[in-house]
This record gives structure tokens, sequence and C-alpha cells, in this order.
């Protein structure tokens, strides 16, 4: 009898890791596009002589209606639009981190884009984080 237990036990966890990984995957995926649609904004607003605040805030804007549709929908399976509140206020939060960010290694490396550049992927991992925490919360339990 326990071995079957263990069996079922052992059975439900592997599925958990199969859907989780598959979830990250799916993550890793859409945002590597999501990425190379924000560069691509940011980068070319950076031709202009915008400042570093407006080129964020139009990219940015730019960014989450893109990745709003495209997150919510590949990775978390969300079709609807609850989310939407708390998941403005995460990228409103994400945008002053990138803000800062970019203001504190300027003096650095000299150049905003490369400066967006270095901070992307840690500021990336924690971007996913609290969307599987704090936004998509329904989806997120696999």
């Amino acid at each position: 009898m326990w071995v079957i237990l263990l069996h079922m036990a052992l059975n439900q966890r592997l599925r958990l890791f199969v859907n989780t990984k598959k979830q990250f995957l799916k993550f890793l995926f859409v945002g590597a596009l999501n990425t190379i649609f924000g560069i691509l904004i940011f980068g070319f607003l950076t031709l202009t002589s915008m400042p570093t605040w407006a080129i964020l805030l139009i990219s940015n804007v730019m960014g989450v209606v893109f990745n709003f549709f495209t997150t919510g929908r590949i990775v978390f399976s969300e079709k609807g639009y609850s989310t939407i509140y708390r998941f403005l206020i995460l990228n409103f939060f994400i945008y002053w981190m990138y803000l800062f960010s970019i203001s504190i290694l300027l003096p650095f490396v000299g150049n905003r884009l490369l400066a967006m550049l270095i901070i992307i992927w840690p500021i990336t991992v924690v971007n996913y984080l609290l969307m599987r925490d704090c936004v998509f919360l329904k989806s997120s339990k696999v």
C-alpha cells in the first residue's frame, strides 16, 4: 500500500516539475521576445536627443502593452484582463528600477544603451519572480 502512495506522490511531483519547467521555458522564450522588442524601441529612441526618462517612458509603455499580451497569454495562460492593474503597478516599479540603475551605471559606462544591456538580465529575473508571485497568481500555481 505504501508503495502505491509513494508512487502517486512521486508521480504528482514529477508532473509539477514538468509543468513548472515548461512554464519557465515559455517565460525564457517570451522574455527574449519581449527583451528584443524593448531593446529595439529603446535603442531607436537613444538615437534621438530625448532625455533618458522620456526614452524609458515611451519604450516602457510600448513594451508593457506588448508584454502583457505575450507573457499573460503564452506563459501564464491568462486570457482576461483581470490582472492588468497588478501588471501595470509592477511595470511602474520596474520602470523606476531601470531608471535608477541606468543613472547609477551611466557615469561608469558612458552610454545609456550599454547601461541597459548590463542591467537587463538581473531586472528581468526580478520581473519574472514578481509576475509569477504577485500578478499572475492563479496561473503560476501550475
